[in-house]
């Protein structure tokens, strides 16, 4: 499991910045330890692009774009420097927990890829319906993952039986 900032994806969705900068956002957020203090990525622009596979350039350009909008910024250190760097999340407390498997796959595109669209014709970009990763994003949030994994026993369905006097079972 991984977080977010509910109010960095709004403030994304409302801008229209579009498909890259969304799942690159949450793809750096998957790289950070749940344990850690300081959210640092452990997740570089090269990463990123085998995780999604998009071309590098949208990749950078998303990365450059976060850290303009001061949610990213770089961690510059000896040991990062032939890695491409770390990214350190600035955007606050997290509320929406992810499960990893939403960003994880190694035979095939991870499944928050399978949101991202075909091209309608060939020199055409894929379209992204930023509403579906909204609404997926928001029934995440409204599920409680950090503390029941997604299935709340506070607010299931179940039936009562009550005993009859009289009766044998």
């Amino acid at each position: 499991m991984f977080s977010i900032n509910s109010a960095t994806m709004h403030d994304l969705a409302q801008q229209d910045v579009g498909f890259e900068v969304m799942v690159t956002y949450i793809i750096l957020a998957r790289g950070v330890s749940i344990r850690s203090l300081r959210r640092v990525s452990s997740y570089s622009a090269q990463h990123i692009v085998s995780k999604i596979r998009i071309e590098q350039a949208k990749v950078d350009t998303a990365l450059r774009w976060l850290a303009k909008q001061n949610i990213i910024e770089m961690q510059e250190s000896p040991d990062t420097q032939d890695k491409g760097g770390k990214w350190v999340l600035l955007d606050g407390s997290q509320d929406i927990y992810l499960p990893v498997l939403l960003t994880d796959n190694k035979r095939q595109p991870p499944p928050i890829m399978r949101l991202y669209g075909t091209p309608a014709a060939e020199n055409q970009e894929p379209e992204f319906p930023i509403d579906d990763l909204v609404v997926l994003l928001t029934l995440y949030m409204y599920q409680d993952m950090d503390k029941c994994g997604g299935v709340d026993p506070r607010s299931g369905l179940f039936r009562q039986w009550t005993t009859v006097a009289g009766s044998k079972h």
